[in-house]
């Protein structure tokens, strides 16, 4: 039997009490959608890479932002739905799992960044854009690894 993930316990406690993450149950206790969602993105994002280098990082955003909320899912929990909640699944996805979810994080402040420029329009380029696609094929395939292990939070 799966016991619930001990790593970040009390990050991930303080955050339930705090209200920053919640528990859910039945097919929303379930990460296997989001994760497929995020294959996607994931995929559509290197198609997007050599045309609309920019469109390719905030896709590879969003494909790792939701395996991370597929690993939080996984185990029947979700950050609130109001502004931060995608630093709110980072803070927890890292608390509970280490560094390997650290990039996940600065994709999610370089697409901020891309979304709402303070000097004009930001660009980015290809290799750039390579390398948002390399960080999320590697949070991807650590997603994939760590969901069969989680039990629902208890």
């Amino acid at each position: 039997m799966l016991k619930p993930w001990s790593q970040g316990r009390q990050t991930i406690e303080k955050m339930i009490g705090d209200g920053e993450l919640k528990q859910i149950a039945g097919f929303n206790a379930d990460g296997t959608d989001l994760l497929e969602s995020a294959v996607r993105a994931h995929a559509s994002s290197k198609l997007l890479k050599t045309e609309d280098p920019r469109g390719a990082i905030i896709l590879a955003y969003d494909a790792g932002r939701l395996a991370c909320e597929a690993l939080l899912a996984h185990q029947g929990l979700r950050a609130r739905a109001d502004n931060g909640h995608h630093a709110l699944v980072f803070a927890a996805v890292n608390a509970q799992f280490g560094n390997r979810f650290s990039d996940a994080d600065l994709l999610r402040r370089r697409r901020h960044e891309l979304e709402y420029p303070t000097h004009g329009v930001d660009k980015a380029d290809d290799d750039e854009a390579q390398e948002a696609i390399d960080q999320t094929e590697q949070l991807l395939a650590a997603v994939e690894q760590l969901m069969p292990l989680l039990a629902i939070w208890k």
